[in-house]
């Protein structure tokens, strides 16, 4: 006859289940039949005297063990001796949590630029019914460029903004994957997420073999999106060789960003190809690659009603939007002074489709970081539309 534990010890005595099996189905070894004659090979009792362990696994016990705690198994030794049941629905539960976080943490290694793969700090929010767009709301690091990525996170993080365009002029440089990975991982670790890459590579004009390590670094940094440009000359001003070369060099790295499924988008700037909506919009039909978009930005010195015509011109090629107040010319402002042309833009985006969408703060005045959290409160409150 097994041993049965005295009343009030807190634990059940599984002592009389010796020559018995485990399921079958279940985790486990066998237990031990029949039991031993002799009891003095068992190892000693665990804990100190008078202490007891919840979770009590199978195993004989003796008068000599009794004030001692649990035995361990003979089948169960080392550190993991006294390790809880393999059985019973528990156990099952916990099995199938710890395969389900292995199987997203590979996921996640294996594609961390998949959009709508929800990772730790992944900001992105289901969409909102009704098929509006959302919009996410960060900023450029360019913004911050005289600030490390550390102080660039919590500067972030504090403003209560949601994602990071990492630049590749100082934060990120190409090429450079080990700093890739640790800005990635401080940046998911305040709860952020990385929203882009902003490259500086110019299609048709940088060296082809630089956008290798462009692609290098953004896969790294788990960015779903590149920022490149379209050539360092205007519409007017490029002749026609010029403008295939951009078309050209633009297609073939689309065809390596894809196969890492990463997209493209061009800055819309002057003194690129992307000087105007329409010519934008000409050069992404040329190039024909869905994973080619744009970026939006009012124009320099345009009126509010021309730049927002321009921005239902892109419509749905629109990928991000850089958010800022420059007038005249580059006089930098609070976002305040154009608040009318931003939440009109606001009322555009949030109806043009279903996909989510980044408006990222670029420049403030006076590059102070200090009015970070005003600029982000302005950029939430025209946001709400």
């Amino acid at each position: 006859m097994g041993h049965r534990a005295a009343p009030g010890h807190g634990h059940r005595d599984r002592s009389d289940r010796r020559g018995t099996r485990s399921h079958p189905r279940r985790g486990g070894g066998h237990r031990p039949a029949p039991r031993p004659a002799r009891l003095g090979h068992l190892p000693y009792g665990t804990g100190a005297p008078g202490h007891r362990v919840r979770n009590l696994g199978p195993g004989p016990r003796t008068d000599r063990h009794r004030g001692r705690g649990p035995v361990r198994h003979p089948l169960r030794r080392g550190r993991l001796a006294h390790r809880r049941p393999r059985t019973g629905p528990a156990h099952r539960a916990r099995r199938g949590r710890r395969r389900r976080t292995h199987r997203h943490r590979a996921l996640v290694r294996r594609h961390p630029y998949r959009r709508g793969l929800r990772r730790r700090g992944s900001a992105y929010r289901p969409h909102r019914q009704g098929g509006e767009r959302v919009s996410r709301l960060g900023i450029c690091s360019v913004t911050l460029r005289h600030l490390d990525p550390a102080a660039v996170i919590s500067a972030v993080a504090g403003a209560g903004l949601e994602c990071v365009e990492w630049g590749g002029d100082v934060h990120v440089p190409p090429g450079d994957t080990t700093v890739a990975r640790a800005v990635r991982a401080a940046t998911l670790d305040a709860g952020l997420a990385v929203a882009s890459y902003g490259s500086y590579y110019r299609a048709g004009h940088t060296d082809p073999g630089e956008f290798d390590a462009v692609l290098r670094s953004a896969v790294a940094l788990g960015a779903p999106r590149v920022r490149i440009w379209a050539g360092v000359t205007g519409t007017d001003a490029t002749p026609p060789e010029g403008r295939r070369a951009v078309v050209e060099d633009t297609r073939r790295a689309a065809a390596l960003a894809a196969d890492a499924g990463v997209e493209l988008a061009y800055e819309f700037h002057r003194n690129t190809l992307t000087d105007g909506a329409a010519h934008t919009l000409r050069l992404l039909d040329e190039v024909g690659r869905a994973e080619v978009r744009t970026y939006w930005q009012p124009p320099v010195d345009l009126p509010d009603a021309e730049a927002l015509t321009g921005l239902d011109v892109l419509g749905d090629r629109v990928a991000a939007v850089h958010a800022f107040s420059w007038w005249p010319g580059t006089t930098r402002l609070p976002l305040t002074a154009r608040a009318p042309l931003w939440r009109r833009a606001f009322e555009r985006l949030s109806t043009e489709g279903a996909a989510p969408l980044d408006v990222l703060l670029e420049f403030v005045p006076g590059d102070d970081e200090r009015l970070l959290p005003r600029e982000a409160a302005t950029l939430r409150a025209l946001a709400a539309v």
